[in-house]
């Protein structure tokens, strides 16, 4: 018995170091370019924190919703995008978009999201967000995922003790050890989204304020614009249809299991 709870203990304590290690080491980077005092989060870098495994490209999608909204894309044939013709980005990442839109092409929402997603300009408001240590370094649960595995396996081992051999010192033992498992999960919780604890304060600070980042140099919207596409980079709502869930009036699904809305869908703008 002796053996058996020592076992565990060693066990159990490995698995909450592997995962405190891990979550700290993941939500800790350094910042290797410090960010200057006060300055807020740009509309872009919002989306960029806000990806997360369910819509992992959400600051292209943003990108998209800001063009649709600015005029330099729009609707044509039942869903499809297209630039407007001598349409000019307000901003270097709008500009790289419509490089890369050939004159009256006609493309899928997912097509161009994934064509944006590719963009080196997208690229460098990720590295400038891990340079200032707001991105989580790496994404993997896999340290969740073996300590949950620990428990149910040490939560398993006593009910098998105290059926067995009704030892209460060797129940309550093991008892303690799931409560310090539980402990280690609510203190690094499965993560899902793609800021550091630093990242998620500026975010949790975005929400306190209202919402309201600061906009993009070059691009200029009326207050209303600017607070429905921030509520979109927030909270995965989407001007062209590129929703992980799909929702609203006027969706419809595709072959190839996206959905899509048939207009901008911007609450009234």
């Amino acid at each position: 018995m002796n053996t058996l709870l020592l076992g565990c203990t060693a066990l159990m304590v490995a698995s909450c170091a592997f995962r405190v290690g891990f979550w700290l080491w993941a939500e800790c980077p350094p910042v290797t370019v410090a960010r200057a005092e006060g300055v807020p989060l740009s509309l872009y870098e919002v989306a960029a924190l806000r990806a997360d495994d369910r819509d992992p490209d959400h600051l292209a999608t943003t990108l998209l919703d800001v063009m649709l909204v600015t005029g330099a894309l729009r609707f044509v044939d039942r869903g499809r995008l297209r630039a407007v013709t001598g349409a000019v980005g307000r901003d270097r990442l709008q500009t790289a978009v419509l490089a890369n839109v050939r004159s009256k092409e006609r493309l899928w929402p997912w097509d161009l999201r994934d064509r944006a997603a590719r963009l080196d300009e997208l690229r460098t408001v990720q590295r400038d967000l891990r340079a200032a240590g707001l991105v989580t370094r790496s994404r993997s649960e896999f340290s969740y995922a073996v300590h949950l595995c620990v428990m149910v396996v040490i939560g398993a081992v006593g009910v098998l003790v105290f059926i067995s051999t009704r030892s209460l010192l060797g129940t309550l033992v093991l008892a303690g050890l799931l409560v310090l498992g539980g402990v280690v999960v609510r203190l690094a919780p499965e993560r899902r989204g793609n800021a550091s604890r630093r990242g998620r304060r500026l975010l949790k600070g975005l929400h306190a304020q209202g919402p309201r980042p600061a906009l993009v140099p070059g691009l200029v919207l009326d207050d209303r614009q600017h607070t429905a596409l921030t509520r979109m980079a927030l909270h995965h709502i989407s001007a062209s249809g590129l929703s992980s869930f799909g929702s609203g009036s006027g969706a419809s699904a595709t072959d190839s299991g996206h959905t899509i809305n048939e207009g901008p869908g911007l609450g009234g703008l």
